[in-house]
């Protein structure tokens, strides 16, 4: 060699391996150096890093041309080749080796073959890739370089020894048996490359790149096959993963519900376009593949498209860019488009992005138009609309909450509804609203009163529905209607009604009164003419009196029981002995026409009631429905123990018949005073009204049930009492009992005193007479009296009876005592005179009760 080529040893080896540099075209252009042995750089003069990683042009120029010729044939070629070198005497044999793609170079000097080969050998040793050599007529490999360990695992010796058949896998043994087959036939290639299996010493299989070259002897027969192994597991790993994400992106690019498109910016034509968009658009793939947007008219609005050509050339993105595109069919859509840049095939492309959004901004236009004609509805309506958190406070308030209650929405938004709820309203209201918040979607109605701004209370009533659990409220809606002027007209109605009824009242009792009062002062007067003239009393004149005045009593207590304030005897009772008691009456006053049926459930709950009201209102009911079954019929009196789903427990009384029924016209009115169906003079109109006063007042229920032709049932329920029933011989007694023993009467009314004094005096009692409670009680502390019995009205100017009862039994604590009183059951309450086991006489009351009631007292 000349130039950079030195005279060397004849034992060191020259080798390199160089690989291709190719140029714009893909033909090489140079060599760099990948690997390079000692010797050569002592050839060169040069050190490692000199060489290594250099190109050819640059480490031996002068040498450049023959070189790249001899190393480009034998890359394109396949084969190995060789050319001479002449230096001095000596002649060097430079050969070359493709290794599929990179060269290996040997130089040898010709005139000694053997060292020639241990060179050529030290350059197989050397380098990563397997080189090996199999003999084809010994049938073995009779050479391999030690990067066979690298590789599979083995070492040159286990290399050698393996049987061929088991270099491969099965089914790559198949294919190169099928190769070989083929290498031997006229014509075909002494050169192939294919990827193949092979075992690992360790179990794993290695995907191998081997290269062959068959080389033949003098006469042209095959003798041995030179191939390089290259490991290609990773490179097909990676070519794999290459295709699978090349056909997922494929996939995603086709199925996608975007519009995608793939426009070459060189051109600006369309390259690739998915089914999306080909759907949003409407056109055919054919019909647009290979032509620009301007071709296409897709673009109504040229700035547009303008604008986004210009955000591409600046920083090669469109950031989300609202669009209008042309359809096929010539309707004009809005689509959202993003867009960016890249190189696809080496060139420049943009890849767009596109949304077709039409109909989400039709539908964002209609709901926006929803909202402006919702938020006219409510700042136009009168009612209230009001918003509040799980927390009770204000979120939202309309206009017409300013309108009715003076707040502005700023004062009122972050308060406690509660804030504003009247105080006596703010427990039912607080209760009904945590009611309300344990159950989503539900509604529920309020009623309350809200404070104006002024100070002033608005009656309301509202809707309010948790609605918490949906997205686009989170809240509890309240819808407010201010009723206050509607409350005032219909209070106002109500106590017209009041006035109505109580005026109905006043004239019929009125009425009854005038009646009684015509009939006693008729016979007092001849009475008291009749004892003027000195002749005897008429006894049917002061009979007349009596009846007169007993009915006035009985229309008292009547009306009393109507308001539920009578005064009354309340004691434990057993319903089947006031019915068994009232039997034979209730046979008499039915009359023969109508069968009377009884049945009564043994064991029946005792209840709290009057003896007397309740078997009036058994009466009552009986004459009722005896003038409903004016043909005959059937009146059925059962008693029954309840349990209501509540848990309470009651006694019901049930009266039926099966007469003519109630219209629903009526039964409205069935229980106002007054109110009757029948003829002039037949009734008063107080029947059922002092049945409903006299239920009620026990604490019971009165239900109807009624039908047409069939029959109407009441139901009188009362609360089952725990208390035992009074024998009978504790009832106060009617006869006319006497007594010697002494009384103290304390009586406001002259009149009514001077009664009952006359009556005690009559009857053998010793009697003192007060005209209050003070004189009543000075007899007691100052005169030194020691009554048997006091006798004293409840209510009183100055001291009241309970008082005095009091005082006096500090002085006589074992006095017995009688209560008067002809005022209703809550006053005497009030005066704390209705305690059980208290007893108390009633007015109007006659002699025969007064006394009969005394003896009970004294005796007991």
């Amino acid at each position: 060699m000349e130039g950079g080529l030195q005279k060397i040893d004849i034992d060191a080896a020259l080798s390199v391996i160089v690989v291709p540099q190719r140029g714009a075209s893909g033909s090489v252009v140079d060599w760099q150096y990948a690997e390079v042995s000692g010797p050569v750089l002592e050839v060169l003069g040069k050190g490692r890093d000199e060489v290594l990683g250099h190109r050819l042009s640059e480490v031996v120029p002068e040498q450049f041309a023959t070189l790249h010729a001899l190393w480009s044939r034998a890359l394109a070629s396949g084969e190995p080749g060789s050319i001479r070198l002449e230096h001095g005497p000596f002649s060097f044999v430079v050969s070359a080796l493709s290794l599929g793609d990179r060269v290996a170079c040997t130089a040898v000097d010709v005139t000694s073959l053997h060292e020639s080969e241990a060179r050529y050998r030290l350059l197989a040793d050397h380098v990563q890739d397997v080189i090996w050599v199999f003999d084809l007529g010994l049938g073995r490999m009779t050479y391999v370089s030690p990067s066979i360990t690298a590789l599979r695992g083995l070492s040159v010796e286990e290399a050698l020894a393996e049987p061929f058949e088991r270099s491969l896998t099965p089914e790559s043994l198949t294919e190169v048996m099928s190769l070989l087959a083929r290498v031997f036939e006229p014509g075909s290639p002494d050169r192939h490359v294919g990827i193949f299996d092979q075992p690992c010493k360790d179990g794993s299989i290695k995907h191998v790149e081997i290269t062959t070259t068959l080389v033949r002897d003098e006469a042209g027969r095959p003798a041995k096959v030179v191939g390089v192994s290259r490991d290609a597991t990773e490179r097909i790993a990676a070519e794999r993963a290459r295709l699978v994400s090349e056909k997922y992106l494929s996939a995603i690019f086709d199925l996608t519900l975007a519009g995608l498109i793939v426009v070459r910016l060189s051109d600006q034509r369309l390259v690739s376009v998915n089914d999306a968009w080909l759907r949003q658009i409407g056109w055919t793939r054919q019909e647009v593949i290979g032509k620009t947007t301007l071709e296409l008219g897709l673009y109504p609005r040229p700035e547009e498209r303008q604008r986004i050509y210009e955000a591409l050339d600046d920083g090669g993105v469109v950031l989300p860019m609202e669009t209008h595109l042309r359809r096929k069919s010539g309707e004009e859509a809005l689509f959202l488009l993003t867009a960016s840049t890249a190189e696809i095939g080496g060139e420049r492309c943009a890849i767009g992005a596109w949304h077709d959004i039409t109909a989400l901004r039709q539908a964002d236009d209609a709901l926006r138009r929803s909202e402006e004609r919702f938020r006219a509805l409510i700042e136009m309506s009168s009612d209230m609309l009001v918003l509040v958190d799980e927390g009770g406070r204000v979120l939202f308030s309309s206009p017409s909450v300013t309108e009715r209650l003076g707040w502005s929405a700023a004062e009122i938004l972050g308060q406690h509804t509660t804030e504003l709820v009247h105080p006596d309203d703010v427990a039912k209201v607080s209760e009904q609203l945590a009611a309300l918040l344990q159950e989503s979607g539900v509604t529920s109605k309020l009623g309350m009163r809200l404070r104006h701004k002024q100070g002033s209370f608005r009656v309301v009533e509202c809707d309010a529905r948790n609605l918490l659990h949906e997205p686009a409220v989170r809240a509890v809606v309240i819808n407010a209607r201010d009723v206050t002027e509607r409350q005032q007209l219909e209070d106002q109605f109500r106590q017209a009604q009041k006035l109505e009824s109580v005026g109905r009242l006043a004239g019929g009792v009125a009425h009854d009164f005038n009646n009684l009062l015509t009939v006693i002062l008729s016979c007092a007067s001849a009475l008291k003419d009749d004892l003027a003239a000195g002749l005897p009393g008429n006894v049917e004149d002061a009979e007349e009196i009596h009846a007169a005045g007993q009915r006035a009593a009985d229309l008292t207590r009547q009306l009393l029981a109507f308001a539920r304030k009578q005064v009354v005897a309340m004691v434990p009772l057993d319903l089947n002995a006031v019915v068994r008691q009232s039997e034979k009456l209730l046979r008499r006053v039915l009359g023969e026409d109508i069968e009377l049926l009884v049945r009564l459930q043994p064991g029946l709950w005792n209840v709290m009631g009057d003896l007397g009201q309740i078997e009036q209102a058994i009466m009552n009911l009986a004459v009722n429905a005896r003038d409903a079954m004016p043909d005959g019929g059937t009146l059925s009196v059962e008693t029954a123990n309840v349990r209501l789903d509540e848990g309470t427990e009651w006694v019901r009384l049930t009266v039926r018949d099966t007469g003519a029924g109630i219209p629903d016209e009526i039964r409205e009115h069935l229980f106002e005073p007054f109110f009757t169906t029948k003829a002039a003079g037949k009734g008063t109109g107080l029947g059922l009204a002092t049945v409903y006063g006299i239920v009620q007042q026990a604490g019971g229920r009165v239900e109807l049930q009624s039908q047409l032709g069939r029959g109407t049932t009441f139901e009188l329920s009362f609360p089952r009492s725990s208390g035992p029933v009074r024998p009978a011989s504790e009832l106060p007694a009617a006869a006319l009992d006497r007594g010697d023993e002494q009384v103290l009467v304390a009586e406001d009314d002259a009149p009514v005193r001077a009664i009952i004094v006359r009556a005690l005096r009559r009857a053998g009692y010793r009697v003192l007479a007060a005209q209050n409670g003070a004189d009543a009680l000075a007899m007691v502390t100052e005169m030194r009296a020691k009554p048997d019995l006091l006798i004293t009205d409840v209510v009183m100017p100055g001291m009241d009876g309970r008082t005095l009862v009091e005082a006096a039994r500090r002085q006589q604590p074992a006095l017995r005592v009688l209560y008067l009183s002809g005022y209703t059951h809550d006053i005497i309450t009030a005066k704390g005179v209705s305690e059980l086991g208290i007893e108390l006489l009633a007015k109007p009351f006659t002699e025969r009760e007064l006394l009969g009631r005394v003896r009970v007292i004294l005796d007991g």
